[in-house]
C-alpha cells in the first residue's frame, strides 16, 4: 500500500494546473480542428475516433485534477 500511495503523490504533484488546461487544449484540438480534417478526407472512422479520445482527454483530465486536487 506504501507504494501505491507514494506513486500517488507523485501524480499528485506532477498533474498541476497547466498540464490539465494543456490537455483540455489538446482536446479541444482533437474535436474542433483534427476531426473536421478527418472528414474533409473522407476518413469518418478516424474523425469520429478523434472526437472520442478528445472527449475523453477533457473529460479525464477535469476528473484526475477534482479527484487529485
Amino acid at each position: 500500500m506504501q507504494i501505491l500511495n507514494a506513486v500517488l503523490e507523485h501524480v499528485k504533484d506532477a498533474f498541476t494546473p497547466t498540464t490539465a488546461i494543456v490537455f483540455i487544449v489538446s482536446g479541444l484540438f482533437l474535436i474542433f480542428i483534427d476531426s473536421p480534417s478527418m472528414e474533409e478526407k473522407k476518413l469518418r472512422t478516424e474523425a469520429i475516433m478523434l472526437k472520442a479520445a478528445g472527449i475523453f482527454y477533457i473529460i479525464g483530465s477535469l476528473a484526475l485534477f477534482i479527484f487529485l486536487g
